[in-house]
């Protein structure tokens, strides 16, 4: 449904440069020590959304342009190819930047679905895909499919006022999510 509103020129700074932080992630996965990992992108993410929540005045960046874009989407690709969880920078930038529901949207499908598409592809030429993950990822397509419709609903139902505030709120419950993984 979203892909009538994706702009090729707009989402392929982010695909393109995402693409070449991926087999980097790849490759610095096994040198990580993941409790630390988990623990220092949980607080980025809790610390960001708490100051962009709270208050009248959201943090916006007008500048940077297209090197911002791309660095935005190198780094994506990284975190993609180190921990799947390509997402959250470019989500971030798309709040700092003011991006509106539809624009939004259609950079974190095509870039998610694009970065975790060569992240497993790139997981399985180097190996670290077992059968027993595969069989994992067999498994969440159901979830993911029924999560993927029920969002689909909830976003057209969203007022655009209110989608920013939602995105954050559950770029919040992620870290939070991480940070007590560690516990």
């Amino acid at each position: 449904a979203i892909w009538p509103h994706i702009s090729r020129r707009a989402v392929a700074p982010y695909i393109v440069a995402g693409l070449v932080g991926v087999p980097l992630g790849t490759t610095v996965l096994p040198h990580v020590e993941p409790r630390l990992f988990k623990l220092g992108v949980g607080c980025i993410l809790v610390i960001f959304c708490l100051s962009q929540l709270a208050g009248r005045n959201r943090l916006r960046i007008r500048g940077g342009g297209r090197l911002a874009d791309v660095t935005v989407g190198f780094a994506g690709g990284f975190l993609g190819g180190l921990a799947s969880i390509s997402g959250p920078l470019p989500t971030m930038w798309a709040s700092l930047r003011g991006m509106g529901k539809l624009e939004a949207r259609a950079l974190f499908q095509s870039f998610n679905f694009t970065m975790l598409t060569a992240m497993l592809g790139m997981s399985t030429l180097k190996g670290l895909v077992t059968w027993a993950s595969l069989r994992a990822v067999l498994l969440a397509i159901p979830c993911s499919a029924v999560g993927a419709r029920l969002g689909h609903q909830v976003f057209y139902r969203l007022p655009a006022h209110h989608y920013d505030r939602v995105v954050l709120v559950l770029l919040l419950l992620s870290g939070l999510s991480l940070l007590g993984s560690n516990i």
